[in-house]
């Protein structure tokens, strides 16, 4: 489902935004990238006020719940040299993975370069700049890992 005000823009060449089966889009959620692939699996849910941004790849999971106003920011600025401004220098970008079965709390900023592992839980508020291992759980800004789940049998 789509909601109200939802934006989908894929700018530049073979950008693209592949969407699975049964996913929410907030109200007034952007998803955006250019020059690159923005990927979401299967029952997916992003709550209202979303931002996922990518200049490579951002790639989102199957069974993923995605708090209001979370941030997914794949790309960047490169800022090696001082006597040019920030804006003016190359733009950067390693993509952002989340897996599967992960829930991100209200206001998470998940930023470039970060792979979030399967089964993992993302705190509200969250800045995540490292990997998040799976069956983590990561709160805090920086997020840092406070508590290991335990992996259930299957069987």
């Amino acid at each position: 489902m789509i909601d109200d005000y939802v934006v989908l823009d894929a700018k530049g060449r073979g950008s693209s935004i592949e969407i699975g089966n049964q996913v929410l889009l907030g109200r007034n959620t952007i998803l955006s990238c250019s020059d690159s692939k923005l990927e979401i699996g299967s029952f997916v849910s992003f709550g209202p006020f979303c931002f996922l941004a990518s200049r490579s790849q951002l790639r989102i999971g199957s069974n993923v719940a995605v708090g209001a106003g979370s941030y997914f920011l794949g790309g960047g600025h490169a800022y090696g040299d001082p006597n040019t401004a920030v804006i003016h220098q190359a733009r950067t970008s390693q993509g952002i993975t989340v897996e599967d079965n992960v829930w991100i709390g209200i206001g998470a900023r998940i930023l470039d370069g970060v792979h979030v592992g399967r089964n993992s839980i993302v705190g509200a508020g969250a800045v995540v700049a490292k990997d998040v291992p799976p069956w983590t759980v990561v709160m805090g800004n920086p997020a840092r890992v406070v508590e290991k789940r335990k992996e259930r049998d299957s069987g």
